[in-house]
């Protein structure tokens, strides 16, 4: 009976894992449009936040 208690544990484990990947969000496309410029953003925004 001690050998079936961690096959036990590790069938629900699987099962717990399992449920998970089922239930993963959908993906969505990436959009191809290019960001406003900095001078369009100035118009639209009240701060603006640039990086590379």
């Amino acid at each position: 009976m001690a050998k079936s208690k961690p096959v036990v544990l590790l069938s629900i484990l699987l099962l717990l894992i399992s449920m998970y990947a089922v239930n993963l969000p959908k993906a969505s496309a990436c959009s191809c449009a290019e960001p406003p410029t900095i001078a369009e953003s100035l118009e639209l925004k009240t701060a603006i936040f640039a990086g590379k």
